[in-house]
């Protein structure tokens, strides 16, 4: 017999897939992959979404910004990497294409980088306004 498991239990497990029409109506896996976070469970890879999603497609290229975005949600998106002990939960905004923390931005939804509020993030939306000014 399995016990129940508890609300933490399926914490960094949760991980970002896309999709991409063929054209003929037909989804098909996209080949780009995303690593979220910074914590890798058990060596699978680094599956810490917070269960939000979405894209910006009208990002404006520069040598700072790839071009089109994926935002996503996610808890432990760095924990005391680079000799650094920060606990960043919130948003990680990563190329569309795919990537991971090598090629990402990070935002602490809370500003306070000591904390580990799990469970408390969930989605995101961005608004698309692409034009010249606001």
């Amino acid at each position: 017999h399995t016990p129940p498991r508890g609300q933490y239990d399926y914490i960094h497990e949760s991980t970002i897939t896309r999709y991409i029409g063929n054209g003929s109506g037909t989804w098909v896996l996209s080949a780009g992959a995303y690593d979220v976070g910074w914590w890798s469970h058990e060596g699978r890879g680094r599956f810490n979404s917070a269960g939000g999603s979405d894209f910006a497609d009208c990002v404006p290229e520069d040598s700072c910004n790839p071009g089109p975005l994926l935002y996503v949600t996610g808890d432990a998106l760095d924990l005391c990497s680079d000799h650094r002990c920060q606990r960043i939960y919130g948003l990680q905004m990563t190329p569309a294409d795919g990537g991971g923390l090598h090629n990402s931005y990070l935002v602490d939804f809370d500003g306070n980088i000591g904390d580990q509020p799990k469970t408390f993030i969930g989605d995101v939306e961005v608004v698309r306004a692409c034009v010249d000014e606001f």
